[in-house]
């Protein structure tokens, strides 16, 4: 877990804001490339004119970790259909660096100078986004479901997690017992979510508890 890592290199007082974001370059842009390069081949191919260039700021905007702040603006009643949006998938990649432009000086700087708040200020954090993701989930569907606002949180969970704010099962056992259960929300989920689920608000918890229950079996 990233957290885990910078949270040990910030005690070993070895972080380094540099080093942190060239390991995110060698880990990213191989797999990227392949996909934007994959992308543009096929699109000048197949996509008109009209469509070539929508795509061309779609391509820009994942190049920048952007695209969710593109697609959010191209929502909405006349928005063109998913499946004309090769990197459409790129949103939660740009949510993920924009996250993590953030949250290791964040982190450093708790950890560095008020260690005794830094649960209390990650949990404040934590809850101010769930909030908005429940406010803007009701008011503006794609504002929640693109914009970091409202999905921080999710990585703000994770992030506790590997901070200790959670106490981890005490057995192999009972940490499959809740695996499990995570697995069976992730498959409810499958069931019985549609296309009028208001998501993510309150309906992105059972998807999320499955990815945590993994983070503590790696633990464990």
């Amino acid at each position: 877990m990233i957290t885990s890592i910078i949270s040990r290199d910030i005690d070993e007082k070895r972080f380094s804001v540099l080093d942190f974001y060239e390991r995110r370059v060698r880990r990213i842009f191989p797999a990227l490339f392949v996909v934007g390069v994959s992308a543009i081949a096929v699109g000048v191919l197949v996509l008109t004119p009209i469509r070539l260039k929508d795509f061309s700021q779609s391509v820009a905007a994942t190049a920048l970790f952007t695209s969710n702040f593109l697609f959010w603006k191209e929502s909405g009643y006349f928005a063109r259909v998913s499946e004309t949006k090769p990197l459409l998938h790129t949103w939660s990649l740009s949510v993920e660096e924009q996250f993590y432009i953030v949250f290791p000086l964040m982190l450093w700087l708790l950890k560095t100078h008020f260690r005794s708040r830094l649960l209390a200020s990650v949990w404040f954090l934590t809850i101010v986004s769930f909030v908005a993701n429940l406010v803007s989930t009701a008011n503006s569907p794609a504002a929640a479901f693109f914009l970091p606002f409202g999905r921080g949180w999710e990585l703000l969970l994770g992030s506790l997690l590997a901070l200790g704010a959670f106490a981890g099962p005490k057995s192999r056992s009972a940490n499959q017992v809740l695996a499990t259960i995570g697995f069976a929300l992730i498959l409810w989920s499958v069931a019985f979510y549609s296309i009028r689920t208001p998501f993510p608000g309150v309906a992105a918890l059972p998807p999320l508890s499955r990815c945590r229950a993994a983070d503590h079996d790696r633990r464990a």
